[in-house]
């Protein structure tokens, strides 16, 4: 399978979550938190967790810190540079957002901590849960204030692309 072929079957399975519950995961629902929409995607598909062996405070952070995929990071980026950065940025990659500080309460331009993470679908789309919207759907990163707050992304499928290859097929 090529990096475009595990891409694409990254989208088609994300695409399968829209419009189910964005809440705080429990057993009665179909539901998910943010992280852990994009982890049950790659999880299903690939048999490991984006937080493994990450550290920090939330499981977002985790994600972002993770020994696995390499991430690339906004944090000192004008609105501009991050226009122009945002086409490296390919389907299937996971987007961080500022959305807290790390006390959890108002986020300041000097505190990067991740509150918010979502999976890139191309052409400025992200899927993610949206706990207000209290459902998953799909926005652009030209709505709100999505730009501004992007923190970075990160290519776990660079990550994935090199197991096939090696054929370490036994964490597929």
């Amino acid at each position: 399978m090529n990096e475009n072929q595990i891409r694409e079957k990254i989208k088609i399975e994300s695409l399968k979550h829209l419009n189910k519950i964005a809440q705080v995961p429990n057993k009665e629902y179909d539901c998910f938190d943010c992280e852990q929409l994009i982890n049950t995607i790659y999880r299903d598909l690939f048999h490991f967790s984006i937080r493994q062996n990450g550290y920090g405070k939330s499981s977002t952070t985790k994600v972002m810190t993770s020994s696995i995929g390499d991430f690339y990071n906004f944090r000192n980026l004008t609105i501009k540079e991050k226009k122009e950065k945002i086409f490296n940025i390919q389907i299937g990659d996971i987007l961080f957002f500022h959305t807290q500080s790390l006390s959890d309460f108002e986020p300041t331009r000097e505190n990067w901590y991740p509150g918010h993470v979502a999976l890139y679908l191309g052409d400025n789309q992200f899927i993610h849960a949206k706990s207000s919207s209290g459902r998953v759907l799909i926005s652009s990163l030209e709505e709100e204030n999505y730009l501004e707050i992007l923190v970075g992304y990160k290519d776990f499928v660079s990550y994935i692309v090199n197991v096939y290859e090696t054929n370490e097929t036994h964490i597929l």
